[in-house]
């Protein structure tokens, strides 16, 4: 009986033992293979991981090529002007080509400037007036007063007007005016002479403009006129023909020149000198409508002490 304890004894111990190992056996196979789970999840999250940083690794060398593109892109942007730019830039440039060719306009009414004499102005301004006068001082006591007396008189006749020219300009609306300027003189040892230019802008379809000379006799100390010149009526009369036939074919038919190229002192009074020549010069309407313009002859002191 005994034995047959003992016997059941070791059979249980044995089975259990056996128990244990299959037991074992199931915990390790579970183990493992929780283990090989661990080792898959582990292979792709680092797989995942390697995307993401073979993406990573990408990603900048796309965003600096975007950045050099945008770059790029912006630099041409700014080479390359916009429309408005374009435009605002024509517009400029236009603007400016209007103010120089006003500008050019206006430089045919300015004074000359030289060394050889200084430029005297006389001037007033209203709200929609502007009057002025220039005029040269050569430092010649006698001439310069000839000369000053001059404008002067013709400033009292701007200022007589000022007031009436003021109230017609506000009625317009209108700012115009009347200058007179003046120009280069000749200076010789005998002589000054220049052409004063007479400018009048009042509101009409365009300023009346008119020349009338100054010419001075240094010498004698008094102002020169075609009688200075001229010997005799006889040379009047050649120096008239002279001047038709060197006016008869300029431009259109002019239907006034032989009247007024006869031999009258008053139809000759408007001239300049130069160093060897007299220019005559005929203004709006003496020869021809307006639209004929001004004429200047030249006549040299040979032809003249021809005739």
């Amino acid at each position: 009986m005994q034995r047959k304890c003992i016997i059941l004894g070791l059979a249980i111990l044995i089975f259990g033992l056996i128990g244990c190992s299959s037991n074992n056996n199931h915990t390790s196979k579970e183990m493992q293979e929780a283990a090989a789970d661990d080792s898959r999840e582990t292979v792709t999250e680092k797989e995942e991981i390697s995307d993401d940083a073979d993406q990573k690794a990408e990603e900048p060398e796309e965003t600096k090529a975007d950045a050099k593109s945008k770059e790029a892109g912006e630099e041409l942007k700014e080479d390359r002007p916009d429309e408005e730019t374009l435009e605002t830039d024509t517009e400029t440039g236009t603007e400016e080509a209007e103010i120089n060719g006003e500008e050019q306009e206006d430089a045919a009414f300015l004074s000359p400037t030289s060394a050889e004499y200084e430029i005297e102005k006389l001037e007033k301004a209203g709200e929609w007036t502007e009057i002025s006068a220039e005029y040269p001082v050569f430092g010649m006591e006698e001439a310069d007063k000839a000369i000053e007396m001059e404008v002067k008189k013709h400033f009292e006749e701007f200022e007589t007007e000022f007031e009436e020219n003021e109230k017609l300009l506000a009625e317009i609306p209108y700012e115009g005016g009347e200058s007179l300027y003046f120009w280069e003189p000749t200076i010789t040892d005998d002589y000054i002479s220049f052409m004063f230019g007479h400018v009048m802008d009042f509101g009409g379809p365009h300023p009346y403009t008119y020349q009338y000379p100054f010419n001075y006799d240094l010498k004698n100390q008094r102002e020169l006129s075609i009688q200075n010149l001229v010997k005799n009526e006889s040379q009047l009369s050649n120096l008239g023909d002279l001047i038709y036939s060197k006016l008869e074919n300029e431009g259109p038919e002019l239907d006034m020149l032989e009247e007024a190229t006869q031999p009258e002192w008053e139809n000759f009074q408007q001239f300049v000198l130069t160093d060897d020549s007299i220019i005559f010069h005929y203004e709006h309407y003496v020869l021809g409508p307006y639209a004929y313009g001004v004429f200047d002859v030249e006549v040299t002191f040979d032809e003249l002490n021809a005739l």
